[in-house]
């Protein structure tokens, strides 16, 4: 990697696969999608789940907890699947904040909540959805 960079700026050869325009009508088309109050406790659940869990120090924020809901909303809406599958989204908005005065060189005793993250959903029951709205 860092020889492709000394010889060539790959940021130099990207080419557009969509205009300004074609974001802006996914992202309505994202925001139109709806989440039923059920889902809605889910991530409550969840997010409440990471802050009470004895191995996390600081669980997610409520701005993961939007995340988690925008991540649902717009899964339906993505080249990856037809199905508001929020069970593939979860990981990665949890383990998201260090708490303050985190050392990143391993200095601390912080664990990212991302290495608990299966451990964490484990204890949340995903809620069973009616027929044709998973």
């Amino acid at each position: 990697m860092l020889e492709t960079h000394r010889v060539s700026e790959p940021l130099e050869t990207l080419e557009p696969v969509a205009t300004p325009e074609d974001v802006i009508a996914l992202a309505a088309r994202v925001r139109a999608v709806h989440v039923s109050p059920l889902i809605q406790r889910y991530i409550v659940q969840i997010a409440n789940a990471t802050r009470v869990h004895p191995s996390v120090v600081l669980g997610m924020s409520p701005r993961a907890a939007l995340a988690l809901q925008r991540a649902a909303r717009a899964r339906p809406c993505s080249r990856a699947g037809t199905s508001s599958r929020l069970t593939t989204s979860r990981s990665w908005s949890i383990g998201h904040r260090p708490p303050p005065g985190a050392a990143s060189d391993g200095r601390s005793r912080w664990q990212p909540c991302e290495g608990r993250s299966h451990e964490v959903l484990g204890q949340v029951p995903v809620p069973d959805l009616p027929t044709g709205r998973r």
